[in-house]
């Protein structure tokens, strides 16, 4: 067979995955106006060469800085020869650039105590670690410049494709009309003519949200003809009257959509002085919030005349408005850092106690109102927090609806519907229609489908035979359905199930936890099902797309009137244009912007100037030529629309704002506290922490309360007759029928059946805290343990895939895979995953000739009692010239050799149905040779 050539077959031998291809191609035709406007850097040596010139720079600066005496020192002597060497790399061959590995190793060892200072000694252990760094990014100048090659072939390769075939099917997307109307502008005198004749005046409102492209349609349509030139739209001039704009450039926010405040000012330059208005005053805000907001912001937008940074005005309050006696703004402070921890609450950390804090700030301030909760909202920086705050608020018995959040399709009634979809669709699929069976929609109990099953029911072949009772009539609905699902629309089947449950009634009823949520959630889902149906799919296809569709699905739906008693629960970019009576800033310091960047594949300083991209080779990173350059750009800018991001928050409220000062803070060993104020969404705010003397008089500042929220009493219990020994002996035998037929997953679950007793020791105790069975571990040991044995599994699927070009070392595997651990659960999985590497089973299957990693098994075990289904992962499967050999890696600790045979014992049945399950799969002849169990601790 031909071998394939090009940069995209180069790229993915070097261990580019399919999938980071397909995410990477897909991100970039998204993105397509941008990347066309734009500029992809081939080269990467020039920027190298910028790299070694600036680590040299710096590194040249800390040696001045040495003090005189010290000159001579070795340690000096080091530095000052790394320094030289990176100047002499700077001025050589592009090969010798390319090859280059430090041969200086600077120390910081020896000298004269004292005499350099700890900033200094900060300084050089950073430069000595940034020219490590450079050798591994010259190493990879190679995959730099092949990155640039696979870029350049999606652009010319994949878009003339993808817009062939929109083409040939008849299909434009949103980007789709806003480029083809802008090329027909770009071109057609007749075009731009037809439009000036119809309006002789174009007002665009909100122009901070503008793109480039949107912004080029809007001068093309304002300017007069002769100014018209095919490509440098920037420098069309409106003709007189024929453009209005409004807008404010401290709202631009939507850069993540190419809405940057550089083309706010690239068009709103054409207006002379005289054709400009400010409007300053405040008609929302009392006068003590607009004092704050002015006190805050004029010193955040201060001291910068970059493009992507805006100047502030002052605002003026309504003269209409009095001044309050009590301050209007609120500074929610939280304990000092080891405090966060409630005496009732343990297990509770960081953004859980926060909501718990603004749900107590709520009912002691807010509660009581004339208006109720109506009008109040709590702004976040992520839709994933939104969740918390609103269990935190139903906790305080405090109403909440959601506009922001990212569980739309994790919902009780949207599982649901899902379930019963799919169990309408296949008869087959008993996991489904028991699901759908004991959800809010049918209410069945599990005593309930224990009596059918042993009435000779079987959920996954329901037409087998009649079934009494509730859940013959609920099989019976879904039986209908199915019969009819052909001859209608997808959403029509669903609002006849949910009119046949009665489920909108259920709901008002409370038979979910949040009514009005769940009444918003199906509605939506319904409009979800029509935009399908409008595709003319088969009903399997489409409840297909639907279910895929789901997660996509940024936020929950609408739920809520204007005028709804309950507090809004909403976040930062979705509250622009919206104001409130009173106004909760919270989950500003649980966001940390250089985290959230890090797994972004596409950067651009601004639109029409460089982009640059990055993926992963093998697990390593690597970005195309200047790709740090360019993120630099665009991360000053992405620093600058946070600042106007939380001006868009603080200017929200009409009668009070209150902002919270939670955050990640730790108490080290050393005693002092790790606190990521500066590095947090609150860091160009933090000033207003301490309270100067020009905000401490606007300020009230308010303790958080963590306490509990208060116990709801449970309603008093009926009266009980008769002896219950009769129902306690049914409900017992249930019981033990139940456990006798039920399905469990076997990966991992020896510990979850059967409590653990440790094994009888001769020595004196010294267990772990992670010895411990799961469910008497705290949750953060429970959590550092999960996350420390994942990490080593998907390092060791790294190692072993023989589809990979596996990473270095097992340090280069830890730190590849997508879990995040601190430095002492790193350096543990280092020692784990090089301890599994020595043991003699993976020499075997490196030498294996067939080798499969993390391969994922559904299974029903007719071999054991009940026929339970088995859900795992086989670890690595290698085959043998005598048969196939299953290994299992186990993180346990196996201190001593009773406990070892004791966790031996617990997995053994585990291994064994994984065994049947290959051979069933692969058929007869199959030979399981053996299964090991290979354990990293022991």
């Amino acid at each position: 067979m031909a071998r394939e050539e090009g940069p995209i077959a180069d790229a993915l031998r070097l261990g580019l995955s399919p999938s980071e291809l397909r995410a990477l191609a897909g991100e970039l035709y998204s993105d397509r106006a941008l990347v066309l406007s734009g500029t992809l850097e081939r080269d990467p040596l020039p920027f190298a060469r910028r790299e070694v010139l600036r680590l040299a720079l710096a590194g040249s600066d800390l040696h001045d800085g040495i003090p005189g005496e010290g000159r001579d020192e070795k340690k000096a002597l080091l530095l000052g020869a790394a320094v030289s060497e990176l100047g002499e790399i700077a001025q050589a061959s592009d090969e010798a650039l390319a090859a280059f590995s430090p041969t200086v190793e600077i120390s910081l060892m020896g000298g004269k105590r004292g005499l350099w200072s700890e900033e200094l000694k900060e300084g050089v252990k950073e430069f000595r670690e940034n020219v490590k760094e450079l050798a591994v990014l010259l190493s990879g100048i190679p995959r730099s410049r092949l990155l640039a090659s696979v870029a350049a072939a999606i652009v010319d390769g994949l878009f003339p494709a993808v817009e062939a075939e929109k083409s040939r099917r008849g299909i434009l997307d949103f980007e789709d009309l806003l480029l083809r109307a802008r090329d027909l502008l770009r071109v057609s005198p007749a075009a731009r003519e037809h439009f000036r004749a119809r309006f002789q005046t174009f007002i665009v409102d909100e122009f901070q949200d503008t793109d480039p492209v949107q912004a080029e349609i809007v001068l093309r349509l304002a300017a007069g003809e002769a100014e018209q030139d095919p490509v440098k739209w920037e420098e069309l001039d409106p003709a007189g009257g024929a453009l209005f704009l409004v807008g404010d450039p401290k709202q631009s926010i939507y850069r993540f959509r190419r809405a940057d405040v550089e083309t706010w000012r690239q068009v709103a330059a054409r207006f002379g002085p005289a054709a400009r208005k400010s409007l300053t005053t405040s008609f929302r805000a009392a006068p003590g919030l607009v004092s704050y907001v002015n006190a805050v912001f004029s010193r955040v937008f201060a001291g910068s005349d970059e493009s992507w940074d805006v100047d502030y005005a002052p605002l003026c309050p309504s003269p209409d408005k009095a001044a309050s006696a009590s301050p209007n703004v609120l500074h929610l402070v939280p304990p000092e850092a080891g405090e966060e921890e409630p005496e009732e609450g343990a297990d509770l950390r960081g953004l859980a106690l926060e909501a718990r804090a603004v749900a107590n700030l709520l009912r002691e301030r807010f509660a009581g109102r004339p208006r109720g909760w109506e009008g109040i909202a709590v702004l976040v920086s992520r839709n994933d927090s939104i969740d918390v705050f609103e269990e935190a608020l139903r906790e305080a018995g405090i109403p909440a609806v959601l506009e922001g959040g990212a569980s739309f399709y994790r919902r009780q009634e949207t599982a649901a519907v899902v379930q019963a979809l799919r169990a309408i669709d296949d008869p087959a699929n008993g996991i489904a229609a028991t699901a759908a069976l004991k959800s809010f929609l049918f209410g069945l109990t599990d005593v309930e489908l224990l009596d059918a099953v042993e009435s000779g029911a079987r959920l996954d072949a329901p037409d087998a035979g009649p079934i009494p009772g509730p859940v013959g009539d609920a099989f019976a609905l879904l039986r209908r359905l199915r019969d009819a699902r052909l001859a209608r629309p997808l959403a029509e089947t669903i609002l006849d199930l949910l009119d046949s449950r009665a489920a909108f009634p259920s709901i008002r009823a409370g038979a979910v936890v949040h009514p009005v949520q769940a009444e918003a959630n199906l509605e939506r889902l319904v409009v979800l099902a029509r935009a399908l149906d409008g595709e003319g799919l088969s009903f399997r296809e489409a409840v297909s797309r639907l279910v895929s569709r789901l997660p996509s699905v940024q936020a929950e739906p609408r739920a809520f009137e204007e005028k709804a008693d309950a507090v809004r629960l909403i976040t930062l970019h979705k509250s622009k244009g919206l104001e409130f009576d009173v106004v909760v800033l919270a989950d500003l310091g649980f966001k940390l912007p250089e985290a959230a960047g890090r797994g972004r594949r596409l950067v651009y300083e601004r639109c029409g100037g460089r982009w640059a991209i990055r993926a992963s080779f093998a697990g390593a990173r690597c970005g195309s030529p200047g790709f740090r350059f360019v993120d630099e750009g665009d991360g000053s800018r992405l620093r600058a629309e946070e600042k106007r991001l939380l001006y868009v928050a603080f200017t929200r409220a009409k009668e009070t704002l209150v902002v919270s000062w939670f955050r990640t803070r730790r108490l080290k060993k050393d005693g002092e506290v790790s606190d990521s104020l500066d590095r947090s969404l609150l860091a160009p705010v933090s000033f207003a922490k301490d309270l100067g003397p020009e905000i401490a008089p606007l300020v009230e500042s308010v303790p958080a309360n963590l306490a509990p929220p208060r116990a709801i009493p449970p309603p008093p219990e009926a009266p009980r007759e008769g002896d219950l020994s009769v129902a306690i002996d049914a409900a017992e035998a249930r019981l033990a029928r139940a456990r006798a037929t039920a399905s469990r997953p076997l990966r991992r679950s020896g510990e979850k059946e059967r409590p653990w007793v440790p094994a009888a020791s001769a020595g004196p105790a010294s267990h772990s805290p992670e010895d411990l069975p799961a469910l008497e571990r705290s949750e953060e040991i429970q959590e550092r343990a999960v996350r420390l044995g994942t990490a080593v599994h998907e390092a060791m699927e790294l190692l072993l895939d023989p589809a990979r070009i596996p990473p270095a070392s097992a340090a280069d595997a830890v730190a590849s895979t997508a879990t995040v651990l601190e430095p002492a659960s790193a350096a543990e999985a280092v020692a784990l995953v090089s301890r599994l590497l020595s043991h003699p089973v993976v020499a075997r299957a490196r030498a294996a000739r067939r080798r499969f990693v993390e391969l994922p098994v559904l299974f029903r075990d007719d071999a054991l009692e009940g026929s339970p289904l088995v859900e795992g992962k086989i670890d690595l499967l290698f085959e043998e010239a005598d048969g196939w050999v299953v290994v299992d890696w186990k993180t346990d600790r196996v201190s001593t050799a009773a406990i070892r045979a004791e966790r031996e014992a617990l997995y053994v049945p585990q291994l064994a149905s994984y065994a049947r399950a290959l051979a069933a799969v692969l058929g007869p002849g199959t030979v399981v040779k053996e299964t090991i169990l290979a354990f990293a601790r022991g």
